[in-house]
């Protein structure tokens, strides 16, 4: 939230015009600040596009690739952010991933760096993709994304199906240590119930 704070009492002009922005998203945060983000399968959305508008045309074609696939996407397909935050806001505590399109100009967007940063803060699961062949994250990026495995699908931009049957299978293999965790948490709990029942006293009949 400490971005996000930062950006609603900045003064810079060059950032102005997201002040009233980051206003109402730190209003919304503090709102909710006492329901945590779910962990429930409800979510409207399974993915949810974050990007700079210089990698559009792959990060399209990757929309399209997952709505083939029977997904669930949101997508700021013109990439107006300053009119659709409040729907990019609900997108993201919506959507079960995240896809974090990196490349210089994602990480010099101020509008960029705050859905990301709002992606984190709603714990979403965020996938890095790489869209640019010489790019490496850094800053605050860097620190977004730091100890994540990404997607390149910068060496693959001729035939982006190498990188997209990647993606899949990460996305597979985050549902699938969810559902492990998920099973391992219910059989810790019968554990504890089966623990608690056995080690009642056992009362004589009379």
């Amino acid at each position: 939230m400490t971005y996000i704070r930062n950006l609603s009492s900045n003064t810079n002009t060059d950032e102005s015009s997201l002040e009233s922005v980051a206003q109402g998203l730190l209003w919304k945060l503090e709102k909710e600040a006492g329901a945590k983000p779910t962990s429930s399968n409800s979510h409207e959305y399974d993915i949810m596009i974050s990007y700079s508008h210089s990698d559009s045309q792959v990060c399209h074609q990757i929309y399209e690739k997952l709505i083939k696939d029977k997904f669930r996407v949101w997508i700021d397909r013109e990439n107006l952010h300053g009119t659709t935050m409040s729907g990019m806001a609900n997108a993201i505590e919506n959507s079960t991933f995240v896809l974090i399109c990196m490349s210089q100009k994602y990480q010099q967007s101020s509008y960029c760096r705050l859905e990301a940063h709002y992606a984190h803060e709603q714990q979403c699961n965020i996938i890095p993709l790489k869209m640019k062949v010489h790019y490496k994250p850094d800053g605050w990026l860097g620190l977004l994304v730091a100890g994540k495995k990404y997607v390149d699908f910068a060496k693959n931009q001729n035939n982006i199906n190498i990188s997209y049957e990647k993606l899949k299978k990460e996305i597979s293999q985050h549902c699938q240590q969810k559902k492990n965790q998920m099973a391992a948490n219910m059989k810790e709990k019968d554990q504890k119930n089966n623990s608690a029942i056995t080690t009642q006293p056992v009362e004589e009949i009379s």
